[in-house]
Formats: structure tokens, sequence, C-alpha cells
């Protein structure tokens, strides 16, 4: 299944990434982005298990230094189980996608 996944994330960034670059975004980069965290959100959500969740996380080394990407990366794996992790990249912009198992709320012990 992971080599499945990976696939089908290597596709959809190539795919997108052509898209862009044939100008056929209305609202550009942004959009672009959008159309690729949907598609891996919709795929993750009819491939992994019910008690899994997906949680995507862009990083532009244009805007964000890695101070805030590690920030970021902690804040939102907080309380989970990290069963697998992909990784991604068009236009310079690269993606953190995690499978995480549980619900945050019962998993956090502070």
């Amino acid at each position: 299944m992971n080599d499945l996944i990976q696939e089908f994330i290597d596709k959809t960034a190539d795919e997108v990434d052509t898209m862009y670059c044939n100008d056929e975004f209305r609202d550009g980069f942004c959009e672009a982005v959008d159309a690729f965290k949907n598609a891996v959100y919709d795929f993750a959500q009819e491939n992994i298990d019910q008690n899994e969740t997906c949680k995507i996380i862009e990083y532009d080394g244009e805007y964000d230094d890695a101070i805030e990407v590690a920030t970021t990366l902690l804040e939102e794996l907080h309380g989970y189980k990290m069963v697998n992790y992909y990784t991604a990249e068009f236009n310079d912009v690269h993606f953190f996608i995690i499978i995480l198992e549980g619900d945050k709320n019962e998993t956090t012990k502070n």
C-alpha cells in the first residue's frame, strides 16, 4: 500500500506541476497547491485505515525558515502516532504528507 500511495503522490505532483506550468490554474500557484492537497487528502481518505488521518505540511524555502517548519511539524504531530510519511515537491515547494494514527484528544498525555 505504501508504494501505491507514493506512486499516487508523485504522479499527482507531476500532473499539477505540468498544469501550473501550462497556466491551467486561474488563481495561480495557490490554486495548484490546493488542487494537489485536495487530491492527496481524497486519496488518503479512501485508502488509509479509518483510525488514521492524513496531514499535509508545505514548505516554501522562499517564505518559510527551518525553525518555522520544525515548529509546525511538531505542533501537527503532537499527540499522534506517526504511521508513515511521504514527500513531494513541485515548483520548489516541498510537501510533507504524514499519516497519523489515533485521536489527538485521546492520545495526548500531559
